[in-house]
């Protein structure tokens, strides 16, 4: 989900401070007591909290994830801070800690389109972004994370663009019983990050098309999604992400009773940080999208005209760990020289593409040997001969990429 730029948005009662200036100075109120629900409250006894918020000016999903990964590491210093990010992705799917991409998406089409996957650090399900849908973090010490209260600002914004939302269930909001936003929480030593989605103008055709998954049989330990009703908020008010951002931050300062800062974060400001630059690089590493994939097996079946493949795969970590294919083909050789050649592979097109090449040249060059020695072909022309198996792996070869990719 995502939307605009949330850095074109300008808040009436807010004003922006430039990025360098946001970190090396502390922010107080500029009075002891502010108005909350028409009562005045005094702040002498305790310290003030500090309120900031963030907003990208980036629609990249890999560097929003990075960004709030970054502020989640190094930005909450004490129980007094409280920051909220707010930022917006162009077209993606991202994926919870614990669930296979291969269940869970139509990677194929999604290659296809050019838009990317992310895994999050935080569980849940899949969810596809792109700039109709807005996202708000909340970040805070872990032994003050307070939920309800930041459902409360949401609510508080919705109600503010004259949408009359509630909680559903303990993660979802919901408008006449539709889903308008769901959240993921995420605890880790001292911190705490409670983030969510909320949906404005989404794309549904896209939701569709790249998080139906394939038909084929797939069998995993990992989390699945679960499907649900959902809305955008233009089905039932016309607004915009900034017109939302604006309430949101609206709504976490007067619930918290302190001037929020105001502070938009672009790529340059941050691309020298070494700091950054390692969850940035964590986002869009292999390894952590797919290798984190929990162990799955898939089962695919087809004919060919020189026989019927019934393919067993068990995937684990991303990468194949055993592989089963039963067959009528009068070619079991072919058979087994497959089931080898995909073992350690990553589950990936191009790591199956790059295995059945691999193996179609050696059966190539076998062939040209054979030739050259002036041997007779296995087969004697034949479908036995190497050359014309290697034109069958290639056929086995473009049928399986294009299945696990479906």
């Amino acid at each position: 989900s995502s939307s605009s730029p949330s850095s074109s948005s300008s808040s009436s009662s807010s004003s922006s401070s430039s990025f360098s200036s946001s970190f090396s100075s502390s922010f107080s109120p500029s009075s002891s007591s502010l108005r909350s629900g028409g009562a005045w409250r005094a702040y002498s006894a305790a310290p003030a909290l500090k309120t900031r918020v963030y907003r990208s000016t980036s629609n990249n999903p890999q560097f929003n994830m990075a960004l709030e990964e970054w502020l989640f590491h190094h930005k909450i210093e004490s129980e007094n801070d409280r920051i909220l990010l707010l930022w917006t992705n162009g077209p993606a799917v991202i994926v919870g800690r614990n669930q296979n991409p291969w269940k869970e998406c139509n990677l194929s089409r999604m290659q296809e389109h050019g838009v990317p996957l992310i895994r999050r650090e935080s569980g849940g399900g899949a969810v596809y972004h792109d700039t109709g849908n807005g996202i708000w973090s909340f970040l805070c010490k872990k032994s003050v994370l307070d939920a309800n209260t930041n459902m409360k600002v949401v609510i508080e914004a919705l109600n503010g663009l004259g949408v009359e939302a509630e909680l559903s269930g303990r993660n979802d909001i919901s408008v006449d019983g539709r889903k308008v936003s769901g959240c993921a929480y995420r605890n880790h030593k001292t911190n705490s990050i409670h983030h969510g989605t909320i949906l404005v103008d989404v794309n549904k055709g896209s939701v569709n098309d790249y998080l139906t998954p394939s038909k084929a049989k797939l069998k995993s330990k990992g989390v699945s999604s679960v499907a649900a009703r959902v809305a955008n908020l233009n089905d039932f008010v016309s607004t915009s992400i900034d017109e939302f951002n604006d309430r949101v931050v609206t709504a976490f300062s007067s619930i918290h009773q302190v001037e929020s800062e105001i502070i938009d974060v672009n790529e340059e400001q941050l691309s020298a940080d070494p700091g950054f630059a390692q969850y940035f690089a964590h986002f869009g590493d292999w390894e952590w999208t797919y290798g984190k994939t929990p162990a799955f097996t898939h089962n695919l079946e087809t004919r060919f005209d020189w026989g019927s493949l019934d393919v067993h795969i068990e995937v684990k970590k991303g990468l194949v760990i055993e592989v089963k294919i039963y067959s009528d083909s009068l070619f079991p050789d072919l058979i087994s020289l497959i089931q080898e050649a995909l073992v350690g592979v990553s589950y990936t097109p191009e790591g199956l593409t790059s295995a059945l090449d691999t193996l179609s040249g050696e059966l190539r060059a076998k062939e040209a040997a054979v030739i050259a020695a002036d041997s007779a072909t296995e087969g004697s022309g034949a479908l036995g001969g190497r050359a014309e198996k290697a034109e069958l792996v290639q056929q086995a070869r473009d049928w399986l990429v294009e299945s696990i990719a479906d």
